[in-house]
């Protein structure tokens, strides 16, 4: 597994060399890319995938690591997949509810993250949409972090919600 990533990383290391060679201006949209790895890695002016509407429907939400020296969400390593509902297919623990799975100052700190995120607690274990509130919340927060390669043009200040 560890070779494959290697080699996926070769392959878009020589790829945007070649880019930033030929014309550093050209933008390249990450069709189904939103590995966070590759996000972070590379300058993409765009990137899309359906993987967090798939983690909404399975009952899962991304949030990002506290920080506690820095006293602030961190944007900078992977999120943590949370199981928020019982149709989570993704059971970090035996019970799908995050409250049991993580530590009190952990589950302190992902509800803060929800709150922050605008979503009612009562309705995400059921709802949908409230799943999928927390994902685009996310990936908003990415954007607006400065740890993310992007454009120096772009700029995200527009909520979706």
């Amino acid at each position: 597994m560890e070779l494959q990533r290697n080699n996926l990383f070769l392959h878009w290391d020589q790829a945007f060399e070649y880019i930033r060679k030929a014309n550093p201006k050209i933008k390249v949209h990450g069709f189904a890319v939103t590995s966070f790895n590759l996000m972070m890695k590379y300058s993409w002016f765009s990137v899309d995938s359906t993987t967090w509407l798939k983690h909404a429907a399975y009952g899962n939400v991304m949030v990002p690591k506290y920080d506690i020296a820095k006293k602030k969400f961190d944007y900078c390593t992977p999120p943590l997949i949370v199981s928020v509902s019982d149709v989570s297919l993704y059971k970090p623990s035996k019970h799908p509810h995050y409250s049991i799975a993580f530590a009190k100052e952990v589950v302190e700190r992902i509800d803060q993250y929800f709150h922050m995120a605008g979503v009612d607690l009562e309705k995400l274990q059921t709802s949908l949409l409230e799943r999928q509130k927390v994902n685009i919340y996310f990936y908003e927060q990415l954007l607006k972090d400065e740890a993310i390669h992007r454009p120096s043009k772009y700029k995200s200040d527009q909520s979706f919600f």
